[in-house]
């Protein structure tokens, strides 16, 4: 989100495959964050002041949790780059990672079966209703 508006939206395939949740989520956390900063530095350059962090929510709480811990033993090399990247851009303020419950995650409309009424409550947020019609 970008002043409030939907800026830019991702979904991928991923290219490796996971055995839990919590490699998958790691990854997508590092291509959110490589996205924030490539952003961050395209509105800079162009002259827009950001004020404060960037936000980055994800529903997974181990991979929050993990994210916010200085040192972190990780076995697989492609988390432990993933790790880095996203605690590097932690420490120079440029993104926050923040926990978002299931029910809160307006993402999940795109990535799975979500009941009419959570689904009807992201879509709503999403949508933009002009005064007229």
């Amino acid at each position: 989100m970008l002043n409030k508006t939907p800026y830019r939206w991702y979904s991928k395939r991923q290219t490796s495959v996971e055995a839990a949740t919590f490699g998958a989520e790691y990854c997508a956390g590092r291509v959110a964050t490589e996205e924030a900063v490539a952003t961050a530095h395209m509105l800079r350059s162009i002259g827009v002041s950001i004020d404060g962090t960037i936000g980055i929510y994800m529903d997974n709480k181990a991979v929050v949790q993990n994210a916010s811990i200085t040192g972190s033993a990780l076995k697989k090399k492609h988390l432990s780059i993933a790790f880095h990247i996203v605690r590097e851009a932690q420490a120079a303020d440029i993104v926050r990672i923040y926990h978002i419950s299931g029910s809160d995650n307006p993402a999940d409309i795109a990535t799975k079966s979500v009941p009419p009424m959570i689904f009807h409550k992201h879509v709503g947020a999403l949508m933009i209703k002009s005064k007229g019609g």
